[in-house]
């Protein structure tokens, strides 16, 4: 079997799709099929290169900051390790981003990786030919990956295709892919283009397939449902600068990033100021830490907080392979769920794994972090879309307070999320008819 992994970003990126997808790769490798990456320049990498047995081609750009990024030879960006500074942006950026979402933003289509469709749609077709490609696997988003796929299974009908959709294209209105006022009906025609055409189809959740079954239902029978994957974090050698907490607070930590109409942390912050102005005692003994980037969406958010800086840490972008050691020190961990309840974040499982109390925000009754761990793990749902109370401040504070009894994970709850299971998942659906 040959194998073609469409996707971007990819190495030296950070993203949950590039991690999940790195590891299920190395799997494949280790079973014995050749693996092709398709995927976006990046500055300072070959445009070919051969890795750990893995052939990498790189055209195209996966954003236009990204071809600013590449063009001026820039390698310290978005999605890779770095620290973070809660500051408002100059007057050159916030000119650049206000010019962007006025010419860029609101006309591009599919969304904004399109300047790697042309471009990959060529060199997929040089790539099948000279590697003897006998399936495809296309991830997204972005949902220019599917149809760089889409153009390579027109021109090469026996290969099979896997569409593999991370995130939902043309039902995911809450998160920006494109102008949805604009393209709605084109989003949804493309999608049931590509979803005619492919082979297989992948998701993450239940309910998602149950959208999907809903809205095009004359492909169903090619849906199939592949959870996501744990990748475990190398526990290395601390160095001396590593993570030195104050003894005397109880710290919680968020790993994750926030995006406009999906995930913010707004809701959080504002009931932080409230329990400030009225549990100021407990609040002054806990350390709330954040590790992600700060972007356009979330940074502004914070600055408007910023009267509670002196119990808020940003960590910044810190690599995958150094998680573990900061995560063991936390005495509870925090997960913000999503606005929408058909995506399952990458994160759950690792929340799974670290079996750590956990406090979970949401702002959706249904939310599906709250209906996937909290009868796994130590489990405190704090559901603020509400107005903010007395109650709701003292269950939050008692549950922080509280003495909890940490215990490992079992082997049988993470058993079905490991990159093995996960790989073999994926094989079976590409060997299936």
């Amino acid at each position: 079997m040959n194998i073609l992994l469409i996707i971007t970003p990819f190495n030296p990126a950070q993203t949950p799709n590039t991690i999940r997808w790195n590891a299920l790769i190395s799997q494949f490798v280790k079973n014995g099929y050749n693996v092709t990456v398709l995927t976006t320049i990046w500055a300072g990498q070959e445009i070919f290169e051969k890795k750990s047995g893995v052939r990498i081609f790189r055209t195209g750009h996966n954003t236009l900051l990204d071809f600013l990024y590449n063009k001026l030879g820039i390698n310290k960006r978005r999605n890779i390790s770095r620290s973070a500074t809660v500051d408002r942006p100059g007057f050159i950026i916030s000119s650049i981003e206000k010019l962007v979402n006025q010419f860029w933003r609101k006309r591009y289509w599919p969304d904004g990786s399109v300047l790697f469709l042309k471009p990959g749609k060529k060199l997929v077709t040089n790539i099948i030919k000279e590697h003897s490609v006998s399936h495809v696997i296309s991830v997204g988003l972005p949902f220019t990956n599917h149809l760089i796929a889409k153009e390579a299974k027109s021109k090469f009908p026996n290969v099979h295709w896997t569409m593999d959709v991370q995130d939902p294209f043309s039902i995911s209105d809450s998160f920006w892919v494109n102008n949805f006022s604009k393209y709605a009906m084109k989003n949804i025609s493309a999608e049931e283009e590509c979803l005619a055409l492919a082979d297989k189809v992948v998701f993450t959740n239940s309910k998602v397939v149950e959208l999907y079954e809903e809205l095009f239902v004359e492909h169903s029978k090619k849906y199939r449902e592949i959870p996501p994957v744990l990748v475990l974090p190398d526990k290395v050698k601390q160095s001396k600068n590593d993570l030195e907490l104050d003894e005397s607070k109880i710290h919680l930590a968020y790993f994750g990033s926030f995006y406009n109409g999906v995930r913010s942390p707004f809701r959080f912050l504002k009931f932080l100021d409230y329990l400030f102005k009225n549990y100021k005692a407990s609040v002054s003994k806990m350390q709330f830490h954040f590790y992600g980037e700060l972007n356009k969406f979330s940074k502004p958010i914070f600055v408007m907080f910023d009267h509670l800086s002196p119990s808020i840490k940003h960590h910044g972008f810190v690599k995958h392979t150094l998680l573990q050691n900061h995560i063991e020190k936390y005495d509870l961990l925090l997960n913000f769920g999503n606005t929408t309840n058909y995506h399952l974040p990458s994160k759950v499982v690792e929340l799974l794994y670290w079996h750590k109390p956990t406090i979970n925000i949401t702002s959706i009754n249904d939310d599906s972090a709250k209906l996937f761990l909290e009868d796994k793990l130590d489990f405190f749902n704090l559901n603020l879309n509400v107005e903010m109370n007395e109650a709701l401040a003292e269950d939050f504070v008692d549950y922080v307070f509280r003495n909890h009894n940490i215990q490992a994970v079992s082997k049988e709850l993470i058993a079905d999320f490991l990159p093995e299971q996960v790989a073999r998942s994926y094989i079976n659906v590409m060997k299936s008819d």
